[in-house]
């Protein structure tokens, strides 16, 4: 794909939300609806959370977005699979994106793409998990069903959770400070009473991308 043929394709699938630099253009310049932090920069971040020894065999990634996550653990070798709603146009994106990374490597990536609500998921069928990516995605679980911010969507994301912890060895999720419910110091709780311990906290701004393993 020529250059300009890339640049018309990346302004064909717009709006993005991950800022994804592509042979030089940049998918979003950042804003209130799209992602301020580069992905190539947080993927960085993410690397630094696995053990040196790591070898990622499965990854689970919700709310895969255009999929740039998924797309660099599948790199690393791992099977992925990406969920995020159904009719999005992230899939677009994701389509296209791990089409072009397939070309500029040369190898096919292994990612499966679930159409669906996170929430309509039984995760029970996916089977087991080195890690579950879950970056700015667990505080709006539940939102479109019950509404931003109530019990309901609460109670939601900690069945979620409780259902992930079944099937997962670690997590790597973003939160954000500055409100009870998508802080750092909520999910730790939380993630120390299914049986997970905090093993890295990097900041991002106003966000904190932390890593849990299974004790």
């Amino acid at each position: 794909m020529t250059h300009l043929k890339l640049k018309e394709k990346i302004k064909e699938l717009a709006p993005w939300y991950q800022n994804i630099n592509i042979d030089g253009i940049v998918t979003t310049k950042g804003g209130p609806y799209s992602s301020n932090i580069s992905a190539s920069i947080s993927w960085d971040s993410i690397m630094k959370c696995f053990p040196k020894d790591v070898k990622l065999n499965r990854v689970l990634d919700l709310g895969v977005n255009a999929g740039y996550y998924s797309i660099m653990a599948a790199n690393l070798g791992a099977s992925v699979i990406g969920i995020d709603r159904a009719k999005s146009l992230f899939y677009k994106q994701h389509k296209f994106l791990k089409e072009y990374y397939e070309e500029i490597w040369n190898k096919k990536l292994d990612i499966t793409y679930i159409q669906s609500d996170i929430s309509d998921v039984d995760y029970s069928k996916l089977g087991k998990f080195d890690y579950v990516f879950a970056l700015a995605v667990l505080y709006h679980i539940g939102k479109h069903k019950y509404g931003k911010g109530t019990v309901k969507a609460h109670e939601e994301q900690l069945k979620i959770l409780k259902n992930l912890s079944k099937i997962t060895n670690g997590f790597i999720i973003r939160t954000r400070k500055g409100n009870k419910y998508k802080s750092p110091e909520y999910y730790t709780e939380i993630l120390q009473e299914l049986g997970f311990k905090l093993t890295n906290n990097i900041p991002q701004g106003k966000r904190i991308l932390m890593s849990f393993e299974k004790i």
